[in-house]
């Protein structure tokens, strides 16, 4: 598996955690230092385990280009990726390869639970049917969790280039459409993986460059569209970054992507959002974590301590 990092070590210790406690395959994880500058070098140096990789970029290059030189150093049959904040079940890898081979499938991808950073649920989302994923994809990153989520044959991986390195927050959604299309997909409705929302997240500091990515990513994958007889959703986008910012109580940022989505994909209700977010803040959008069913598997994190 390839985890990139860059100063985020007290997250990523919890994750690694996560990623050396899989059951029942042989594990090679591969942590790929994007140029950090506190203690996560001298931390990684000092792990000592054989089945545990560590390169560092002097010079960074960016979630693709991190993700890119750990595809290029793995042996694997197999490819997983893990962002530095989220955590997985410890069957998780095992569940998928099972997966793999029953269906006959090229990579796997599994149902994904969002949890705060109290490890309280925010909201589950389910792994989509094979036979609705293509099109699903042109609408949005219908794969849960981003890029903690997919396993793939590595050879296929290469085979198309991996993440396009000019891209970065939408470079996980860039591959999964081109698997899509270069191989069979298939998915584990059991939740394997914690997506992490916490203020640090990229998407929401990172929102303009979002857009530019997107215009790319519908320009390069637009026969796709096509194919499929759907559009890129660009709407759609606008309101899922806005959303998240105003849930994550940054306010002011919300109301600019907003109006950003209203003049960009000429969506005037993106202006009443903007409007309403100013005046009384995020209208909760999620059930109460109560009512959110909560894999047992997280337990373990809590009692350690998250």
């Amino acid at each position: 598996m390839i985890i990139p990092t860059r100063d985020r070590w007290t997250r990523l210790r919890r994750t690694l955690e996560s990623a050396l406690s899989q059951i029942d395959v042989n594990v090679e994880v591969i942590v790929v230092d994007d140029g950090s500058s506190d203690e996560t070098p001298t931390r990684l140096s000092r792990i000592g385990r054989p089945n545990v990789h560590y390169l560092r970029n002097e010079r960074p290059l960016g979630l693709a280009g991190a993700r890119n030189r750990g595809i290029a150093a793995a042996h694997g049959e197999w490819l997983a990726f893990l962002d530095d904040d989220d955590l997985w079940a410890p069957w998780k890898l095992r569940r998928q390869v099972d997966v793999a081979r029953a269906k006959a499938a090229s990579f796997v991808y599994a149902s994904a639970v969002v949890i705060d950073d109290d490890f309280q649920p925010v909201k589950i989302y389910e792994a989509p049917a094979a036979e609705d994923l293509r099109s699903l994809l042109v609408r949005g990153n219908a794969v849960p969790a981003g890029a903690s989520n997919v396993l793939a044959r590595a050879q296929l991986v290469r085979g198309i280039d991996g993440f396009d390195d000019r891209l970065s927050q939408l470079a996980d959604w860039d591959l999964w459409i081109r698997l899509s299309r270069a191989g069979r997909g298939a998915p584990c409705d059991e939740v394997l993986v914690a997506y992490l929302y916490h203020r640090g997240n990229l998407v929401l500091r990172a929102a303009r460059e979002l857009w530019t990515e997107f215009d790319h990513v519908a320009r390069k994958n637009a026969d796709m569209a096509r194919e499929c007889g759907t559009e890129f959703d660009q709407a759609g986008l606008t309101y899922w970054i806005a959303s998240r910012q105003a849930e994550a109580g940054l306010r002011l940022r919300a109301v600019r992507s907003y109006i950003h989505g209203a003049l960009a994909a000429r969506r005037p209700v993106h202006l009443r959002l903007a409007a309403r977010t100013l005046l009384r803040g995020a209208r909760p959008a999620n059930e109460p974590a109560a009512r959110i069913p909560t894999p047992g598997w997280l337990d373990a994190y809590r009692r350690d301590g998250a």
